[in-house]
């Protein structure tokens, strides 16, 4: 029996859901997403409001689902626009004392940040000169409404991970494969933010974070086609009349994010001195008529809509809202 691990993601508006039975090859055993009210922002705030608003979801969710419940672990993917992840390269120490050079080297650009910040580490690579692997910070302040919030779920085994770290597993997991030495760039299209992760052999090389996101276009169209969010979303998933129309509305709505998109893969490119092969459009921002095309032509390297592997069975709308609570899903630890 594999391991089973409950993830959950609270964002825009709505707690993301998914179970998944780690092991060598994850297996996908639910996923869906809940509305809840009183969520003002992004992620979970400190906030008694917001957080009885969450459990009181997840209490029915658990009564209607009551494998969710019997989980052997729960993970949080946090959705907070002030973590940051980065690649990190270390001289190689005695694993007791490697969190001491991660910290010491995280100063290094942000002083004070050991104070203030949670940090963690994953390792990726070790040799007996040099460790490489991706550090992830956030301010201590903005986790309490999560740290919270599991105190109050029933299990024992609980983490916290990142959009980046998460989207990497998921990508890894479900996706198609890479070749050996592929770079591809994920783009994560949340509520109110947007994700950039490029990632290479299974590791995260750089991710950004950009305060756009699918609302403010979303509502935008709602405005100008007189049409509910619910009667919205209806049409960006199915064959509407108004494809067309909401295609050439997104595709303006996105200018921003393409142009910071454009500018990710010209860093990365000069940094790195490598190309980016593709990109991967995910996340509740990337249910659109013709978006991937739309992205091609914007920014210049092929755009493709994430798609499960073949064996896997997800309904292919549910899989891209949810990738990131795949991801958190699978724990590596």
């Amino acid at each position: 029996m594999g391991h089973k691990v409950l993830g959950l993601e609270i964002s825009g508006k709505e707690i993301k859901t998914a179970l998944v039975k780690n092991g060598a090859r994850p297996q996908i055993l639910y996923c869906a997403a809940y509305p809840t009210p009183f969520l003002r922002g992004e992620g979970l705030a400190d906030d008694e409001n917001e957080i009885s608003s969450v459990l009181m979801t997840l209490k029915d969710v658990f009564r209607q689902n009551k494998a969710l419940a019997r989980a052997d672990a729960v993970s949080v993917c946090v959705t907070d626009p002030q973590t940051g992840v980065r690649h990190v390269k270390l001289p190689a120490f005695d694993k007791k004392e490697q969190k001491g050079a991660v910290e010491y080297e995280l100063q290094q650009s942000f002083p004070g940040v050991t104070r203030t910040h949670a940090i963690s580490f994953r390792e990726y690579t070790r040799t007996k000169s040099e460790v490489t692997g991706i550090v992830a910070f956030a301010p201590k302040k903005n986790l309490e409404g999560y740290r919270k919030l599991l105190e109050e779920l029933p299990f024992k085994a609980q983490s916290l991970d990142v959009v980046a770290n998460a989207d990497e597993k998921a990508f890894r997991a479900f996706a198609s494969p890479l070749t050996k030495d592929e770079t591809v760039l994920i783009c994560d299209i949340k509520s109110s933010d947007t994700y950039f992760t490029i990632v290479s052999r299974g590791q995260v090389l750089q991710s950004r974070q950009i305060p756009e996101g699918r609302r403010h276009t979303a509502d935008a169209i709602c405005t100008a086609l007189s049409c509910s969010q619910a009667e919205f979303d209806k049409m960006c998933a199915g064959n509407s009349p108004d494809s067309a129309q909401l295609a050439a509305m997104a595709e303006t709505g996105y200018r921003y994010i393409q142009e910071q998109l454009r500018q990710t893969i010209d860093f990365f490119t000069t940094e790195y001195k490598r190309p980016v092969g593709c990109v991967y459009l995910t996340g509740d921002g990337s249910v659109f008529p013709a978006i991937a095309t739309h992205f091609t032509e914007s920014v210049g390297v092929q755009t493709k809509l994430m798609v499960p592997k073949s064996e896997i069975k997800a309904d292919k709308t549910v899989f891209l809202k949810a990738f990131s609570v795949l991801g958190a899903a699978i724990r590596e630890d």
